[in-house]
């Protein structure tokens, strides 16, 4: 007599919500993948964290070096891959770059984590 957790494959993906399906299947996936990959450098990640606690107010760039002790180019370096992930915006008034958070893709963003976690 064969017991039910011998004859259940651990690999057995079919349930109440269907099948498994690879990640990849999502057309953002490569977008979604460069985002992690952005946000996975500490520079960033505090640059982003100061951003996003200004809210709706955009933050200058010096004010940005001045908090984490950096200098110019190095928040102008990291904000460019901030930029090309559009997880910020930026604004250039006169010589200083202003950034603010792109509060649409921090939805999707927390979308996404929501679904990992469930």
């Amino acid at each position: 007599m064969t017991s039910m957790a011998a004859t259940t494959s651990p690999l057995d993906v079919t349930g109440t919500t269907g099948p498994l399906r690879p990640v990849s299947d999502n057309p953002d996936f490569d977008h979604i993948v460069g985002v992690f990959k952005a946000l996975a450098d500490p520079t960033r990640l505090r640059l982003l964290h100061l951003v996003a606690q200004k809210g709706c107010e955009d933050v200058c760039g010096l004010e940005l070096a001045e908090a984490l002790g950096v200098s110019a180019p190095t928040v102008t370096h990291h904000m460019k891959k901030l930029i090309a992930m559009n997880l910020v915006k930026r604004e250039q008034r006169g010589k200083w770059a202003y950034y603010s958070v792109n509060e649409r893709l921090f939805t999707c963003i927390e979308t996404l984590a929501s679904d990992i976690i469930k």
